[in-house]
């Protein structure tokens, strides 16, 4: 069932729908808390297909709206710089602690996503767009995971005590 935004609804429907929803997490608590596991595996297997499922409409939408702006090059670019902005938001989870990343357009036709660690050191990658939806979300969420990956090891390396940190670079 596709729920809407509770401030869209009226006091009567957001009821309903929180009753139902409240519903569902009170049946997944009680499936999942089981001791029989092969009740906690199908909600687990579930609540996966739901997520990629929902993965797959936010991917397909945002290749929507990038082909229907395709011959405008910065428009093209906002839409593929929102998709990376939602991305980020969703592996929001995955940063680790004290440090942030900022997406940036730059003067060309691109994106750039900056990073800095702790000690307040800036790292930078980049791509440039190629005006094919399906390719440019695709480096989108390559760069995202090439810069998780660059932080978990910028982390790694702080807590093993290593002094400099140039021998690490955002690839």
């Amino acid at each position: 069932m596709k729920r809407k935004n509770i401030k869209q609804l009226t006091k009567l429907e957001a009821e309903r729908q929180a009753n139902i929803l409240e519903g569902e997490l009170d049946e997944e608590l009680e499936a999942t808390g089981q001791e029989s596991n092969t009740k906690a595996v199908k909600w687990v297997q579930e609540k996966g297909k739901e997520r990629r499922h929902e993965e797959k409409e936010q991917l397909a939408e945002a290749e929507w709206k990038a082909d229907d702006v395709k011959g405008k090059v910065f428009s093209y670019r906002d839409v593929i710089l929102g998709e990376m902005k939602r991305q980020m938001r969703d592996a929001y989870d995955s940063l680790p602690q004290d440090f942030l990343w900022y997406p940036v357009k730059d003067k060309t036709q691109g994106l750039q996503l900056w990073i800095r660690d702790p000690k307040n050191k800036w790292y930078a990658r980049g791509m440039t767009i190629s005006m094919v939806p399906h390719m440019d979300i695709q480096c989108v969420q390559r760069l995202i995971e090439k810069a998780l990956n660059h932080m978990d090891d910028l982390e790694q390396a702080y807590t093993q005590g290593l002094k400099s940190t140039e021998k690490i670079f955002l690839s």
